[in-house]
This record gives structure tokens, C-alpha cells and sequence, in this order.
């Protein structure tokens, strides 16, 4: 008989193992991008670059050209660093040339790629040209918007995007903010 009470603990965690009611736990939604829980400084003296990265979101660096990544959900921020021999662009002629090309090329590999604004700017007082775009990336839509600045011989490459329906809040919440806080330098060999 020391049997049924050993039997009876057994069937009653069992019970309790199954939880009680019929509602289910849904699952975490990991393709909606995190707010950040504010901002961290980063410095990544080879590439002569200092910017803010948001706080709960990965953050990795990357191997040359690619400088650093930060990615929640399914929105990706990643800076690239391309050193240039040739001449960089640098009058408002030569950026609007830049500026044409590289969406030229962008709707080379994505012919349903629509541009929604682009502009000359300046980023760290560096020249710089600046596109917002919907397309598709491995196969999926997407918005993005991509800044190239043209400094101590190189092209630096900023790229974020997310999903149209999460772009507009993520890119207000963290892409601004990461741009407003770029500072390049000469890189350190």
C-alpha cells in the first residue's frame, strides 16, 4: 500500500505540470523590433568611427568593411567602411552624381525598389547623400535608409531597415538618433 501515496504524487504533479485552464501562453513575438532603453557610446578607433548604439538591442563588431551591427526583431542597423583611392565626392554636383548612381544601381538589383526621398546632406560635416526606399531584401520587403558620407578617404556606409509596418516608428526611435550621433576621425592603422 506505501505504493498508492507514491502513485497519487505522481498523477497530481502531472496535473499540475499541465497547467490549469485552456488559454495558452502565445509565443514571444520576435520579429517586432524592441524599443531601446536608451543609447551607449561606441568607439571604434580603427575605423575612425564613434556613434551611439541602442541599449537592448545586439550589437556586434564587424570585420572589415563591415564596422558594426545592431539588430532587434527583423530592423538591422550595420556600418560599413570602404576605403577609396579614387576621388570622393565633395561639390553639390559630384554628390548629386554619387546620388544618382547608387540609386541607379539599387534599382539594377531590385527593379521593384521605390524610392520615397533622397537628398545631398552632411553627416559630421562630412559630404554625404542619404536614401529611404522600399524593396525587397533576401526576398522580403522592406524599407531602408542608407546614408553614405565621403571622409578621410573612405566611403562610409550606413545601413538600417526594417519592416514597412515597423520602419517609420524604428527609424524615428533609433536610425536618427544613431545618425545625429556619428563622428568620424582618421582611422588608426
Amino acid at each position: 500500500m506505501r505504493r498508492l501515496p507514491a502513485l497519487l504524487a505522481l498523477l497530481a504533479a502531472g496535473v499540475l505540470a499541465a497547467g490549469c485552464g485552456n488559454a495558452r501562453t502565445p509565443p514571444p513575438d520576435a520579429d517586432t523590433p524592441g524599443s531601446p532603453f536608451g543609447f551607449s557610446q561606441r568607439k571604434i578607433d580603427d575605423a575612425g568611427l564613434a556613434l551611439r548604439v541602442p541599449n537592448g538591442w545586439r550589437v556586434t563588431e564587424g570585420s572589415p568593411p563591415q564596422v558594426i551591427a545592431s539588430s532587434t526583431g527583423t530592423a538591422v542597423l550595420s556600418v560599413w567602411r570602404y576605403p577609396r583611392s579614387e576621388p570622393l565626392p565633395a561639390s553639390e554636383a559630384e554628390l548629386q552624381a554619387a546620388l544618382d548612381n547608387l540609386t541607379d544601381a539599387a534599382k539594377a538589383r531590385d527593379p521593384g525598389l521605390r524610392v520615397r526621398d533622397s537628398e545631398v546632406t552632411e553627416i559630421d560635416d562630412r559630404p554625404a547623400v542619404e536614401i529611404v526606399a522600399k524593396g525587397t531584401i533576401a526576398g522580403r520587403e522592406r524599407v531602408v535608409h542608407s546614408v553614405h558620407v565621403y571622409a578621410f578617404d573612405s566611403e562610409y556606409v550606413i545601413d538600417a531597415y526594417a519592416r514597412p509596418r515597423d520602419f517609420g516608428r524604428v527609424d524615428e526611435e533609433v536610425f536618427e538618433e544613431v545618425l545625429e550621433s556619428i563622428e568620424l576621425s582618421e582611422p588608426v592603422a
